[in-house]
């Protein structure tokens, strides 16, 4: 359990270990997906993937040749971006671009979490996670902090202190909670969803449908399954927002500031540090000043310093001699300066998520 409120922030890099494709992987996959040969514009048009193409003359067929111009649009640019959330948020302006881009987001999110570590088939009610599977990953390390000195009968408050901000589309987190749970306290089915539905987990840029569970039986399995997708992807696509959208949602907006500045340590964990989402979780005003850790796994150390340049603004702090208010511990009488960054900011560039996990698990929980 953790003693402290602790803010997890969440990126690619995070839902990697459990083979969930990075920015430029996503981007190659959908830019394979949305391809269109000049050849096919006749009566019988091809694209890479056809279950897209279906949806797209499904939601409005008098538009396919529209549709057809967006995908092509995608298929030839989007490898020049840094993401698929970059490229969209370039093309803000054209709607054709964004419904078919969150179309293949939609459809390839879902393929590549049925392919992950953590799908299993729920064709027999007896199958359960394979931990064997994504045993050396940062999740398993987290729940077995968050269930230290927690017995079954105080479960209830086994989130308290505990949020995410999930920079991510798939419901990797969710997954791998709702099962755990059952799993490591043998308890119902329902009543690990109805735990998991307590937890602050926010996905600015949405996700792909709500996981189906006990709690919520209407919502997408994970990783999908084609007989399932009545509503098809074009509808689920509806619930992924661009960067463009996300600015416009003040609440929204608010939400995440809110966590940020309530949060007595901040974790950043596979994120990347990308300009546009620093600046949707930066409040106005600067926050006191508090712990941040972070992995920048494969950084540079120049880049590592611009992020804490950047972090840095985030928060107010004062630099008097004798007494320093926002001083986590007492200054060493041999200390002459102050040092902010090496005080609260801890961006390790040489550590991969799960690997954070094993050094900062004791100073992580308090």
């Amino acid at each position: 359990m953790f003693k402290k409120r602790t803010l997890f922030v969440v990126g690619a890099g995070a839902s990697k270990e459990f083979d969930i494709p990075l920015g430029a992987d996503l981007a190659s996959l959908i830019a394979k997906k949305t391809s269109v040969k000049d050849t096919d514009w006749g009566h019988d048009p091809k694209m890479g993937d056809e279950d897209i193409l279906s949806q797209l003359a499904f939601r409005d067929r008098e538009r396919l040749h529209l549709f057809l111009n967006a995908a092509k649009i995608i298929s030839s640019g989007i490898q020049f971006s840094h993401s698929i959330d970059d490229f969209l948020d370039n093309h803000s302006a054209n709607e054709d671009v964004r419904i078919v881009g969150k179309i293949a987001i939609a459809k390839t999110i879902l393929e590549k979490e049925r392919a992950s570590k953590l799908w299993f088939s729920k064709s027999n009610i007896h199958n359960k996670m394979d931990v064997s599977r994504f045993e050396d990953t940062w999740l398993i390390k987290f729940v077995r902090l968050l269930g230290r000195n927690i017995q079954k009968e105080a479960i209830e408050n086994i989130f308290d202190n505990v949020a995410f901000i999930v920079f991510n589309y798939d419901r990797c987190i969710e997954q791998c909670l709702y099962h755990a749970l059952q799993q490591l306290y043998d308890i119902k089915p329902r009543d690990a969803a109805n735990l998991v539905s307590k937890l602050t987990i926010i996905h600015p840029y949405g996700k792909v449908g709500e996981l189906e569970t006990e709690a919520a039986p209407n919502g997408v399995p994970f990783g999908g399954r084609h007989e399932r997708l009545s509503e098809g992807y074009s509808e689920i696509s509806n619930g992924i927002q661009t960067y463009t959208e996300q600015i416009k949602d003040k609440i929204q907006l608010a939400v995440l500031r809110s966590q940020m500045d309530e949060a007595e340590q901040i974790v950043f964990l596979g994120f990347a540090f990308h300009e546009q989402n620093l600046n949707l979780l930066k409040s106005k005003e600067k926050l006191d000043a508090k712990k941040v850790y972070g992995t920048a796994f494969g950084m540079s150390d120049s880049d590592v310093s611009l992020i804490q340049e950047q972090l840095k603004g985030f928060f107010s702090f004062e630099d008097d001699e004798d007494d320093d208010p926002f001083l986590l511990t007492p200054r060493p009488f041999f200390s002459k300066e102050f040092s902010f960054e090496q005080e609260y900011l801890d961006i390790r560039n040489d550590l991969t998520c799960a690997k954070f996990f094993d050094q900062y698990g004791r100073s992580l929980i308090g």
